[in-house]
């Protein structure tokens, strides 16, 4: 089977594993290559984990993340740091029109930057159905805008020739 492309999930490995493993199955399901990068304070050398997670992301077409906040004390929300590292990374490489936000309905969204809430889609771990079918949809989303930027250089390149 060709894979049409790669697809780089950034989310909580601790306490994500439904999202993580329902973007690894949609994501097969249509061709495409699912990769996640647990981040491990403990990896013998950050730097090379860095590395590791900046040459993923590289070589990915599109980022599904999970940006669900976890509160601390009574009214502390705080984001993973590692997903937000990828998101900053992801950011960097200028390559926001190639991302799908998720985070979980109980997520405060309020408390999340107007930019990054705007695009978030919310899901309950008590559906994992409708997870999945938005995860497809982000999918179908992204291969579109991919195909009509294809058109548009192809176009662009057929005038200049």
């Amino acid at each position: 089977m060709i894979q049409r492309g790669t697809i780089y999930v950034a989310a909580d490995s601790n306490k994500r594993k439904a999202f993580i493993d329902s973007v690894f199955e949609v994501a097969g399901k249509n061709q495409y290559e699912a990769v996640f990068s647990p981040w491990d304070p403990g990896y013998p050398q950050y730097i090379t984990l860095l590395d590791e997670i900046l040459a993923k992301l590289s070589n990915s077409d599109l980022i599904v993340m999970d940006i669900t906040m976890d509160k601390v004390g009574d009214d502390n929300w705080v984001l993973n740091y590692g997903v937000w590292a990828e998101y900053s990374m992801w950011a960097a490489m200028k390559r926001l029109s190639a991302i799908s936000v998720f985070a979980e309905e109980s997520c405060p969204l309020e408390k999340l930057h107007p930019f990054v809430h705007k695009k978030v889609t919310t899901y309950s771990l008590n559906n994992l159905g409708k997870l999945k079918k938005d995860i497809q949809e982000a999918i179908l989303a992204f291969d579109n805008w991919r195909n009509l930027e294809f058109r548009r250089i192809s176009n662009s390149l057929g005038r200049a020739l």
